[in-house]
């Protein structure tokens, strides 16, 4: 870690002469707004109203992008009815939805992995601790197919999930919605923005949004959080701006223990949530980010981050499945948890030898550090899975103390070059040196403690290769990776993941952008898995590679300016290999071969007040677990919904699993599986002051 910052130092050194060296020149209208890299979204009629494609340094026409990557602009997410990025990811090719910490963490699964957690904000990493981002706060989501470490640090391999913040706008508006639904739901939004300055360069924007209800799938859990969003924006010359952004945010609802296979059968419709379960999560943000151009060809871009989370849980359900019965578990945990995160980056235009480059140098440093007091009891009772008693006097329960203080960081220095060769041909090449450190120690005063520290090289080359206008063909290749937790017997610490994409693809816009085509194959390759020592389970041994290869297809129709139609297909085939792997030629749980999507949207002329959409998300049956031991039937939803916009009212209503289908949305064992949403009937009025 001493060589990374020591490493990083002595660049800054470098840098500050070479910034003092350059002119200003004439200024750019166009203000930096903070993310990192930028995926540049690029807007065409569509039902995912925008494509979006990897710029990573600046703007680039999607046919010229070597990555791919999907977008889930606002108008969906609207339309939708949706609470979380989970209830959407269905509609995009190689996207599903997943389940991590019982719905505490966003989690889809991506190309054959599960993403759970790994999500950004702007470019940086969200938090990490327990935080699902209430999409009132987002203007749009942009998903990297294949976690690309170069730009992005270590990560999940299947994708890259990026929020998008509201930022504020020079033009003044406040909008007010309302939304009530089954279930008891009811939700209120307030976004507002405009200037505070009569010289127009001080702009603001307040979020804020409220819900209550309860799970369409557990009758006793709640539903419950509330959130605040202010920023500023001051563009203190035409070179630069600073934006400042605040977050708080308070979450009640409680940790649930999904249902389980027992008998050869699926259980639904099942809680095994004790009615004594509580949940009090509360989450602070404040981020501040810089953007200036030193001519026309420097820019300096800088943010930094910090995140915070206090909770308070008492979980009460069940820990695992023994025989016929559930084991019980009950458990007090208090949790304070700090993040921060800082990223510099230096971008810059050259040219030479028939060539354009765009340069980026960056910088970047994440820690965290999470102090847990938890109390359990495991085993002090049971339930019975087909017909729970939940009257259990869980006061009377012994319960064991186990405290203890986690924290992490990594330190990473990464180059990117974007080079057109021709007008035809663009080839992205990067690198990125990285190191971390990890520890977690008792807090009992005994000198009980684990430290993994290790480093990591991430390489990427793309190629795109646009012979005509309307068409063009990319190749890529990235490698990412994870840190690997613990040690083996000896007490040796293990390299870290790592995962290789190959990815090629092609993408069409014909007839005039009336039709949109795009398809990609892939393979990715994961190495370095562990799994729980045998012989002792408080170390570990090597677990052999995963493989996942596949097939996506995206088609886009738009035979008049009011109707649009987008199908999507995905085929996965996903193995564990090696000699090592306990699960060699098996499938990962929860990944199906096939599944698809096909979403239209209509505005009908002759009624142009009015939207109509409606969607169906198809996905095939699965394995249930790693053992492939069961399986977990396939499913189709079907979605539909509705909008009437007068003036400065809109009025709508939407339908999620309009036929009310009782289906899986993830299953990890047979006592780790997540039934999905039961329909979700919204009705919402929005209006614009």
């Amino acid at each position: 870690m001493k060589r990374g910052m020591a490493f990083m130092l002595l660049c800054c050194m470098l840098e500050a002469p070479l910034l003092a060296a350059r002119e200003e020149g004439s200024a750019r209208g166009e203000v930096y707004t903070g993310t990192f890299p930028e995926i540049v979204v690029t807007a065409i009629k569509g039902i995912l109203g925008m494509s979006a494609s990897t710029g990573s340094i600046s703007e680039v026409d999607r046919l010229d992008s070597t990555r791919s990557v999907e977008v889930i602009d606002r108008s969906l997410l609207v339309d939708s009815g949706a609470d979380r990025v989970e209830d959407v990811v269905s509609f995009l090719p190689g996207l599903l939805p997943s389940s991590s910490s019982a719905g505490y963490s966003t989690a889809f699964s991506a190309r054959g992995f599960q993403s759970k957690g790994d999500v950004f904000l702007n470019g940086h990493r969200d938090n990490e601790q327990f935080f699902v981002r209430d999409l009132a706060t987002v203007e749009r989501i942009e998903i990297l197919k294949g976690h690309g470490s170069v730009l992005y640090g270590s990560g999940t391999p299947g994708a890259t999930l990026n929020y998008i913040s509201k930022r504020p706008q020079p033009q003044p508006t406040t909008t007010l919605g309302l939304t009530v639904g089954n279930n008891d739901f009811i939700r209120s939004t307030l976004d507002s923005t405009g200037p505070l300055s009569r010289s127009k360069r001080l702009y603001y924007r307040l979020v804020a949004a409220g819900q209550d209800g309860n799970s369409s799938v557990y009758d006793n859990v709640v539903n419950r959080h509330w959130t605040i969003f202010p920023s500023l924006l001051w563009r203190y010359s035409l070179d630069g701006s600073l934006r400042l952004e605040a977050e708080y945010s308070r979450d009640n609802q409680p940790y649930y223990f999904g249902t389980v296979y027992t008998k050869g059968q699926i259980l639904y419709d099942k809680s095994y949530v004790l009615p004594q379960a509580r949940a009090d999560k509360r989450y602070g943000r404040i981020g501040l980010y810089w953007q200036h151009h030193f001519g026309e060809d420097l820019e300096l871009r800088a943010a930094i981050n910090r995140f915070t989370t206090r909770r308070d849980d008492r979980h009460a359900g069940f820990y695992y499945m023994s025989g016929d019965s559930l084991v019980g578990y009950y458990r007090l945990v208090d949790d304070d948890y700090e993040q921060n995160s800082l990223k510099v980056e230096v971008v810059g235009n050259l040219s030479g030898f028939r060539t354009t480059h765009q340069l980026l140098f960056g910088m970047e440093y994440n820690d965290d550090r999470d102090e847990v007091r938890s109390r359990k009891n495991v085993g002090g009772f049971t339930l019975d899975p087909f017909n729970p008693d939940l009257d259990i006097d869980l006061a009377a329960l012994p319960l064991t103390t186990n405290d203890y203080v986690t924290s992490n960081s990594e330190t990473g220095i990464y180059l990117f070059d974007r080079m057109r060769l021709s007008p035809e041909w663009t080839l992205e090449l990067g690198t990125r040196y990285s190191e971390f450190d990890a520890h977690i120690k008792k807090m009992d005063g005994s000198d009980d403690s684990t430290r993994t520290e290790n480093e990591a090289w991430s390489n990427t080359l793309g190629l795109v290769w646009r012979p005509r206008e309307y068409a063009s063909y990319y190749f890529n290749l990235s490698e990412s990776f994870k840190p690997n937790w613990g040690t083996d017997s000896s007490n040796n610490f293990f390299k870290p993941r790592e995962t290789r994409q190959i990815e090629a693809g092609i993408r069409y816009r014909l007839a005039k952008g009336r039709w949109n085509i795009e398809s990609s194959i892939y393979r990715l390759t994961q190495k370095n898995l562990l799994k729980k020592d045998p012989r002792d389970r408080d170390y570990w041994v090597r677990a052999g590679e995963r493989h996942s290869q596949g097939l996506e297809l995206t088609l886009q129709y738009l035979p008049t300016p009011g109707f649009d139609m987008v199908v999507t297909y995905s085929y996965i085939d996903a193995k564990y290999v090696g000699e090592e792997s306990s699960h060699r030629d098996k499938t990962p749980a929860n990944i199906p071969t096939h599944s698809g999507s096909i979403r239209l949207n209509y505005a009908p002329a002759e009624i142009p007040s009015w939207q109509f959409f409606g969607g169906v998300t198809a996905v095939d049956k699965r394995f249930g677990d790693d053992a492939n031991s069961f399986e977990v039937p396939g499913y189709a939803l079907l979605s539909v919904g509705a909008q009437y916009s007068r003036r400065k009212v809109r009025l709508g209503f939407s339908v999620a699993n309009a036929l009310d289908e009782r289906y899986i949305a993830a299953s990890f064992a047979d006592d780790d599986i997540y039934q999905g949403n039961r329909r979700m009937a919204r009705l919402f009025i929005e209006y614009d002051s």
